[in-house]
């Protein structure tokens, strides 16, 4: 995936803490019974662990008196959701869990003809963020046939929006290339 998975423990634990996707207790089955078998690792430094990375990062959270970088996305993200362009945050695990949650939305949607394209990051888009400050967002075109046209076009859409919000973007215009958000210092309320 990447550097993540050679990091000990305590430093995943941390990266997953300043995310502020999981809770406390999410995070404490994911190591304790899905990437470890249960017991493998002491379940009662697992939980002291969790508990002191989760009070410091609360700590730390109440000293943003300011807009970070992830308040700008998520008013991009509404902006381009109320423009057609389904926006989601942290939609699964890879690519094709965003993209799977982009259709379900799309597929739930009281009036689908709303929509045209869509924008997602991931959860491992989210860590390499945390431990980079590069967030890739995925893109496109709701109509596969139309990915190197009107995909493109959404492309455009959601680095002019991202821009406005005060984001750095990097994109080289095609389909091929994910988004690029520089500099993005993740600071998830």
């Amino acid at each position: 995936m990447f550097d993540f998975i050679n990091l000990d423990i305590e430093r995943q634990l941390e990266i997953m803490t300043q995310l502020g996707i999981h809770s406390q207790a999410r995070l404490y089955t994911i190591y304790h019974e899905e990437l470890y078998a249960p017991d493998e690792l002491d379940s009662v430094w697992l939980q002291q662990t969790i508990n002191q990375l989760y009070a410091k990062h609360e700590a730390y959270k109440q000293t943003w008196e300011y807009e970070t970088d992830n308040d700008k996305l998520t008013k991009a993200f509404a902006e381009l959701n109320s423009e057609g362009i389904i926006s989601l945050e942290h939609a699964g695990f890879t690519n094709s869990d965003g993209y799977e949650d982009v259709m379900s939305v799309y597929s739930k949607a009281k009036n689908p003809s709303l929509f045209y394209g869509y924008a997602f990051y991931h959860e491992q888009d989210a860590i390499s963020a945390v431990m980079n400050g590069t967030l890739m967002l995925s893109f496109g075109s709701l109509d596969s046939e139309k990915e190197q046209t009107l995909g493109i076009e959404v492309g455009q859409k959601i680095v002019n929006t991202l821009n406005r919000y005060g984001l750095q973007t990097s994109w080289n215009g095609t389909f091929e290339q994910k988004i690029q958000i520089d500099n993005f210092k993740w600071q998830k309320r």
